[in-house]
């Protein structure tokens, strides 16, 4: 738990339900609501000077084992630009 916000919650892939309610959604973790940390894309979180058009489409929660060969090497692109 931080601040109380259970960051490894995960959405149902089906219908995107988190078990989160309403008011739970809009709070604010690190700068960016709960909602858009569980459904946003990378474009919605780091800032665009940084980004390389491969990577703005990512899905935030995704986690690294469910990225495909090409995401992943865009991500890492992308970290070494900005190195």
């Amino acid at each position: 738990m931080h601040d109380g916000v259970f960051k490894l919650t995960i959405p149902c892939v089906t219908c995107n339900a988190s078990g989160i309610n309403d008011e739970g959604l809009k709070e604010v973790f690190e700068g960016v609501d709960v909602k858009t940390w569980l459904t946003g894309k990378v474009s919605d979180v780091v800032d665009e000077s940084l980004l390389t058009e491969a990577v703005v489409q990512i899905p935030i929660f995704n986690r690294i084992r469910e990225l495909d060969k090409r995401d992943m090497m865009a991500v890492y692109e992308c970290l070494e630009k900005n190195k």
